[in-house]
């Protein structure tokens, strides 16, 4: 159950919405994890955020990861971003890692078709297609 107060829910409107325009095509996916995510957040609890970007770039992710921390200032949220390339995290769910299965189990997939909206299209990350066969081949 995702549990997002009125200063994540502003952020991630302008967080996702300014990935989306700055960075086309870049991102490839977002996840909210922890926390947040499984909807036993405290009141200091950060929200956890999971990016897989497109292309493994040391300056991409820290331009992501700033961009990210800048516009959480003035409105009062407090993230915590990952960012991994397309080719680390399907190494972490070859490598069958701990993080990976937890996020995979715990985390809310951000529809990217729908970033920018406070309509989100938002489903367990362990539904969506990709991460199902994702899970089921970390089993075997």
């Amino acid at each position: 159950m995702l549990n997002l107060n009125a200063e994540d829910r502003n952020w991630l409107d302008l967080y996702l919405y300014a990935l989306r325009e700055r960075f086309p095509g870049q991102v490839e996916e977002f996840i909210i994890f922890g926390s947040k995510a499984r909807g036993d957040d405290g009141p200091n609890s950060d929200l956890d955020v999971l990016i897989v970007t497109r292309d493994e770039d040391r300056q991409l992710t820290k331009e992501i990861r700033s961009l990210g921390h800048s516009l959480a200032m003035p409105i009062g949220a407090i993230p915590s971003i990952l960012i991994y390339s397309k080719e680390e995290w399907t190494e972490r769910s070859r490598d069958g890692s701990p993080f990976y299965r937890a996020v995979v189990r715990d985390g809310v997939h951000m529809a990217w078709t729908h970033m920018w909206s406070r309509n989100w299209n938002v489903r367990k990350t362990a539904e969506t297609p990709k991460h199902r066969k994702a899970q089921a081949n970390s089993l075997n």
